[in-house]
């Protein structure tokens, strides 16, 4: 039987109670064990000469896989250094961890987002901005919808940034006739799973935590070619692309997310990221010998 973990943040424990069960049962189907460890119970480091992973709950060294939704880097690449396979890698982890970086990967490769500018937290003149408003403000390591901020004066811009908890920031330009729908596309292994489109029923943001409403969503062949693309830039293990839906019905690049659980996608398509999460763990990790 394979045994893994599944490391998550504490504060995201609710949220990610749906996926965790399901992939549970999955995994018990499939002759796998799947064991949830909280941030709070694990940390790593370089300890007497070599790079280690240890826990409060259990002895971390001889699992076979670890699948990391704490969205920590440094603990992915701790585990592959240990010679642990990671789902996803900690290239990835870093990736999805810094929006900035998101940017540059993506859009070097001619696909569009809105205008985005990178501020560290040392801050910067904001007469940059008085003739851009609305704006989107949100922290670089932000996720789920947690620290975007929507501003329409200077008076705002100066609030919002100052509720980044002195961390880097975007600020973005708000698209034009954006009527709060976005695309996620989930991604599995390097191939398409499946596809919704989210609508706010209230504000600026479609995340399913803050009540958007989902529908299956079929891609066309121009869009399926973006987003194979887009799977180039890194070996994916389980990711979600996200495009926020503009004038004209034109795509903009928002981010990838990393932790990913696919409840939406089974609400509206019946297709279970769980299930399939199991599976492809099943054919691409090896039992440690």
């Amino acid at each position: 039987m394979l045994q893994g973990i599944f490391v998550y943040k504490r504060d995201d424990e609710k949220k990610l109670q749906w996926f965790l069960e399901e992939l549970q049962a999955c995994a018990s189907r499939m002759n796998v064990n799947i064991t949830p460890l909280s941030d709070y119970n694990i940390i790593c480091g370089y300890i007497e000469g070599k790079f280690v992973v240890r826990s409060l709950k259990m002895d971390v060294a001889e699992i076979d896989f670890v699948i990391n939704y704490s969205r920590n880097p440094q603990l992915s690449k701790c585990f592959e250094l240990m010679g642990i396979k990671v789902l996803n890698n900690s290239e990835v982890c870093e990736l999805c961890a810094d929006k900035s970086r998101m940017h540059f990967a993506v859009n070097t490769l001619g696909i569009k987002s809105e205008d985005t500018y990178f501020v560290q937290k040392t801050g910067v003149s904001l007469t940059h901005f008085v003739d851009k408003f609305p704006l989107i403000v949100k922290t670089n390591n932000g996720y789920g919808g947690d620290n975007v901020y929507l501003t329409t004066d200077s008076k705002e811009l100066v609030q919002k940034i100052g509720l980044t908890n002195d961390q880097d920031y975007l600020i973005q330009k708000y698209i034009k006739n954006y009527n709060a729908t976005d695309i996620r596309i989930f991604v599995l292994g390097g191939k398409i799973v499946g596809a919704i489109k989210r609508l706010s029923q209230s504000g600026y943001k479609t995340n399913y935590s803050k009540g958007s409403e989902s529908y299956n969503y079929t891609l066309n062949n121009k869009e399926i070619a973006l987003i194979n693309k887009m799977i180039r830039i890194k070996d994916f293990d389980i990711v979600g692309f996200d495009f926020i839906i503009g004038y004209g019905d034109e795509w903009f690049f928002n981010e990838i997310e990393d932790a990913v659980t696919g409840r939406e996608l089974f609400d509206v398509a019946n297709i279970s990221l769980p299930e399939r999460f199991v599976e492809y763990i099943t054919k691409n990790v090896k039992k440690k010998k």
